[in-house]
């Protein structure tokens, strides 16, 4: 039994040395702003905890493909993870979420920048975003805040997303 465990370990071990070197080369092959805006928040990130260290360049940053393009989702609490703190990576209302997609000109166009408290990314299984679920402040202009009542910094709405013909279109859910 012993055996059995420490061969496991050992092909954990393996996989994960084999991610990280297939991680690293992913990552220095990203599109330029993409990989510029995780630098930058990592530095942040290391700049407030100096023993901070990343061990999976592509930590916090997805690839999916949007409308038959690349695309990649970088979630900001997600980069320095396991770190997270207010007001370097994140607030204390949650983190920033970006998503870039290639567009046919072969730039790369921020199509969403949102301060979110959760998400939720479904996708086919080819890799194609379905739907994209995020929490957000109440305040936000998808929420459909009511304009007399008074809002605390907790309240919330879940809004469910999904890019079509360059835009997205948002439902509230709650």
């Amino acid at each position: 039994m012993a055996g059995k465990a420490t061969a496991t370990a050992a092909l954990f071990c393996l996989l994960e040395m084999l991610s990280h070197a297939f991680a690293g080369q992913q990552f220095d092959q990203l599109p330029i702003p993409v990989k510029r805006h995780a630098e930058e928040v990592r530095a942040a990130c290391r700049d407030a905890n100096s023993e901070l260290e990343i061990s999976y360049d592509m930590a916090g940053i997805s690839d999916i493909t949007i409308e038959g393009q690349p695309a990649f989702i970088v979630d900001d609490g997600e980069l320095c993870s396991p770190f997270q703190s207010a007001g370097v990576n994140c607030s204390n209302r949650g983190c920033d979420l970006r998503i870039w997609k290639r567009t046919s000109n072969g730039r790369w166009s921020l199509i969403l920048e949102e301060h979110s408290r959760g998400k939720f990314i479904s996708a086919t299984e080819n890799g194609t975003l379905a739907a994209l679920v995020i929490t957000v402040g109440a305040l936000h202009p998808q929420c459909h805040p009511e304009p007399d009542r008074d809002y605390v910094a907790r309240d919330s709405c879940d809004l469910l997303g999904r890019y079509t013909r360059g835009k997205w279109r948002w439902q509230r859910l709650n």
